[in-house]
């Protein structure tokens, strides 16, 4: 084997057990290396955890092994057009995350970028920022590029059907057509899978759905939902809702169900529903808050 080759083969190497060591030490994951055959733009998978539990955040990790000076406050690693845009057109496939680590063979030192940042890849060069160190507290960050799709797929599922969504045909005006049939919902006695306690929808909720300052896309979003309410409290136990805001200064407590609505007229989507909880344990009573898609502005990832 050629000097250069065998050279370049040890260098390879360090950036691998490099990274390797930080992943397995500092953010206690694993880290899966993968073959050079299989060489796509991805040279290894970085699986987290979280307490010794996976939470199924996937990292697709390229490793550089260079000796490089930054410039403006970043490293520029040459890599080669053709192969650039080939490996770029890959890393946007991935479901997960998809980064570069640059690794500096003499120090060890590790610094890396979202390769889906369309400021990081840019001709035939990443741009590696030099303030990205990868290490323990690079893995929050890192970890955050996976988006929510991969606790998303636990959410329960609610199916809605067209007839949920008559008030939105009204010849009223939305607003109007909404407020109809919120007042109608309470009529319906709603109550969670696992508690007799019937929700009221008040006044209130609605005011504050409503509020002054709120945006009118979201007001009109809400207003969209309404009618896969029955489902979401039908479908979700009073057990299960999370505390999103705990009681204080004689507040009451805010609870919320967040689940995966599929509609018969539009893509599925991610809903949470709020509530207000008052009263002791055995003995609560309910009234509704606010509902609105905790995605919105983000991409299909939850990025």
């Amino acid at each position: 084997m050629p000097v250069t080759g065998l050279s370049k083969q040890r260098k390879g190497q360090l950036g691998v057990n490099a990274v390797e060591r930080i992943v397995l030490q500092d953010w206690k994951s694993r880290w899966q290396p993968l073959d050079a055959v299989n060489d796509d733009g991805v040279d290894g998978l970085i699986f987290i955890e979280r307490g010794g539990v996976p939470t199924g955040q996937i990292i697709h990790v390229q490793i550089k092994c260079h000796s490089v000076q930054p410039r403006d406050g970043k490293f520029a690693l040459s890599v080669g057009k053709d192969k650039l845009t080939r490996n770029a057109a890959r890393w946007r496939r991935v479901v997960g995350a998809a980064i570069l680590i640059k690794v500096d063979p003499e120090s060890l030192s590790a610094h890396w970028t979202d390769v889906r940042d369309g400021r990081s890849v840019l001709g035939s060069q990443v741009f590696v920022p030099v303030e990205n160190v990868f290490d323990a507290s690079a893995k929050n960050r890192i970890s955050d590029l996976c988006g929510t799709l991969h606790g998303d797929l636990l959410l329960p599922q609610v199916r809605t059907q067209a007839s949920d969504f008559r008030y939105l045909w009204s010849s009223a005006a939305p607003i109007v057509a909404a407020r109809q049939e919120y007042v109608r919902l309470n009529s319906l006695s709603l109550h969670f899978a696992d508690s007799s306690a019937t929700i009221r929808f008040t006044r209130e909720g609605w005011r504050h759905m409503n509020r002054r300052r709120r945006e009118r896309l979201a007001k009109s979003q809400s207003w969209s939902l309404i009618g896969a309410i029955p489902h979401i409290i039908g479908n979700v136990s009073e057990r299960s809702l999370m505390v999103v805001r705990p009681s204080r200064n004689c507040l009451p407590v805010l609870v919320a169900a967040t689940v995966t609505v599929l509609f018969p007229h539009r893509q599925s989507a991610i809903v949470r529903a709020v509530f207000r909880r008052r009263g002791e344990p055995g003995n609560w009573n309910y009234s509704f808050h606010t509902l609105y898609e905790p995605r919105r502005k983000r991409n299909l990832m939850g990025v």
